[in-house]
């Protein structure tokens, strides 16, 4: 006689169930993706002043300018093209989408993070990880900024899973998208060949990664050959402000206290101090780090729901890293006694 399983059982299975329906997701999953959106809905409406800082501006002006035929070379020029295209298609109410844009893909990280995780391990452990994702304060503020760094994310990871599921050509392609978003990013391509050629032997799909990455880099020059963009000229300045503080310092973003014989040579400055100063160097770049996926915001509010959010949170999220290392090692164990 078939042995029904208990009301626990049952619940269990409907938990785990990834099916058409859902679209691959587990109702969990579903649930911690609703409850991101919330979240960020919440605090986007709740903080309409604080959509537009002086970076916003710069580029929602660099959007104008891309519409009126006379692009100007400042920052990066991805997210100026979304932006353009949002107001071509919303008009007057451009801010408001593009700030609802910038909510959604910022919940859609964490369907992304939890895909990326599934494609290895199980529903326990993907949904540990979008879990951990989920609760890190700084995204949560980023989403409700008129800035760069969700959609370059949400496009870094996106380039991940197409490589995840082979899909090079598109993963490639995606990467040089989120770095004509964030120019930073691009050292990571190095980094892929480098797994791809040594770690993996597989020139084929490194010659395909870089076939993707190298279509959308002739797509940037023609759209800078016909006058649509213009390259942007404020990495040298980015450079210079990377290390202009002392690590866990406040940043000085007046490249001008360099000598003038340093700021005639950025990119030399740069590694100089990175030869001279490694340790220095280091501890700027786990800054940076901080600085995106830290305990509390980058941008620090005391009076406003997010920060009190980031300290009430903090101990949550270390509970559950220890359990998502815990299930990790646990289900390595077992793949390897397997």
């Amino acid at each position: 006689m078939k042995k029904f399983p208990g009301i626990k059982g049952r619940i269990v299975k409907i938990f785990n169930a990834e099916n058409r329906l859902s679209n691959g997701f587990s109702a969990p999953a579903l649930l911690l993706i609703g409850l991101n959106l919330t979240i960020r809905f919440v605090y986007l409406i709740s903080n309409p002043d604080k959509w537009i800082n002086a970076d916003s501006g710069s580029y929602l002006f660099m959007a104008d300018s891309i519409i009126n035929g006379k692009p100007v070379p400042f920052f990066p020029n991805g997210y100026p093209l979304i932006l353009a295209f949002i107001k071509l298609i919303a008009g007057e109410y451009s801010v408001i989408v593009s700030a609802v844009f910038n909510f959604v893909l910022s919940a859609g990280l964490i369907a992304m993070v939890y895909r990326l995780i599934r494609i290895k391990y199980d529903v326990s452990i993907a949904l540990g990880g979008a879990a951990i994702f989920s609760f890190i304060p700084n995204q949560i503020q980023l989403s409700n900024d008129l800035l760069s760094e969700v959609p370059a994310t949400f496009l870094l990871v996106v380039s991940f899973y197409l490589l995840m599921k082979n899909r090079e050509i598109l993963s490639g392609a995606a990467l040089y998208a989120a770095c004509m978003i964030r120019t930073s990013l691009t050292p990571v391509i190095l980094l892929i060949l480098f797994d791809l050629v040594f770690l993996k032997k597989d020139k084929m799909k490194a010659l395909k990664y870089l076939a993707g990455f190298t279509a959308i880099v002739i797509a940037e020059y023609l759209m800078v050959y016909g006058g649509l963009i213009v390259y942007p000229e404020n990495q040298n300045i980015n450079l210079l402000i990377a290390i202009n503080h002392k690590p866990f310092g406040m940043i000085n973003y007046d490249p001008g206290v360099f000598p003038h014989e340093l700021r005639a040579d950025p990119l030399m400055t740069y590694l100089n101090y990175i030869i001279t100063n490694p340790a220095d160097y280091l501890l700027l770049r786990i800054q940076s780090l901080y600085d995106l996926w830290g305990p509390v915001p980058y941008r620090k509010y005391p009076t406003t729901l997010l920060y009190f959010y980031a300290y009430s949170q903090y101990l949550l999220r270390t509970v559950l890293l220890i359990t998502f290392i815990i299930s990790v090692k646990k289900r390595l164990n077992e793949d390897f006694f397997r």
